[in-house]
């Protein structure tokens, strides 16, 4: 996820636009979970402005997007600052309809083209889908194996079952 560390290379308007974000993103799809929580808890310890921290804090608990006007972040910074709000969309393995829209939102406000928004999305979406394969590998694999599969020696050439 986020490398910390950015936030020293943010102004303090992007420091705030990102912590904005960030609750963004815990809150697109209406539902928060603990890992949403702790990211948008170590994002506000590094504002400076308890008022702002107070804020964000409110609109999380409220489940209220904030407002997130366009940003004009150097480029690698904003490439950084998309990737990392994309995977926090879908730290609960879902990327919902609201997630998408947000992140459309976000990506055009940090300046990027349509194409790269497109292509944002699409990896989010691989995300979940390789995390949902991973999750379904390790229930089937926890399983006793009971499927007739067998295993082949080619030091004596013969077949034995698992």
């Amino acid at each position: 996820m986020l490398d910390l560390s950015l936030m020293q290379e943010l102004s303090g308007e992007e420091k705030k636009w990102l912590a904005a974000a960030v609750v963004g993103a815990a809150v697109a799809d209406h539902e928060l979970v603990n890992t949403e929580v702790r990211y948008v808890q170590e994002i506000l310890d590094h504002l400076d402005v308890d008022n702002k921290k107070a804020h964000m804090l409110e609109l999380m608990e409220q489940k209220k997007l904030p407002l997130l006007p366009k940003i004009d972040i150097k480029r690698p910074l904003a490439a950084k600052v998309f990737i990392y709000l994309a995977q926090l969309t879908v730290v609960d393995n879902q990327l919902s309809p609201s997630e998408v829209k947000f992140l459309k939102n976000i990506g055009q406000n940090l300046g990027f083209a349509a194409d790269q928004i497109r292509e944002v999305v699409s990896w989010v979406h691989q995300i979940v889908s390789v995390t949902k394969k991973e999750a379904d590998l390790l229930v089937s694999l926890s399983k006793e194996n009971d499927s007739g599969m067998t295993r082949f020696s080619m030091k004596d050439n013969t077949e034995t079952p698992l």
